[in-house]
């Protein structure tokens, strides 16, 4: 699927994958998808698959907003509500391993 593909609002589903967060000083809570257990094939085979609701695009800013002398960057990635309730953000290319709900067979 194509990231101009998606519309606000709409659940795509992610078969053989896991969310894991990252722990950097960022304003809302990035994320990536890995291989559940490691071995994305045997995941794939055994069913697995993650749910996600698609919140839309958003900014991101990276680094301590504390720190007075520190310049914070500015990132486009796209916030996810997951199926445990977390809200994370994820880069675009992600969108690679989605389908939506309604076209899963």
């Amino acid at each position: 699927m194509l990231i101009k593909e998606a519309e606000p609002g709409e659940v795509l589903v992610a078969y053989g994958w896991d969310v894991a967060t990252i722990k950097n000083p960022t304003s809302e809570t990035c994320a990536f998808l890995i291989p559940h257990g490691m071995n994305h094939k045997a995941a794939v085979e055994m069913g697995h698959s993650i749910t996600l609701l698609y919140v839309g695009p958003t900014r991101i800013r990276f680094g301590n907003p504390n720190d007075k002398d520190a310049t914070l960057s500015t990132r486009k990635m796209h916030s996810f509500l997951t199926d445990s309730g977390s809200l994370v953000a994820l880069e675009g290319y992600e969108f690679r391993h989605f389908h939506r709900l309604s076209s899963v067979k």
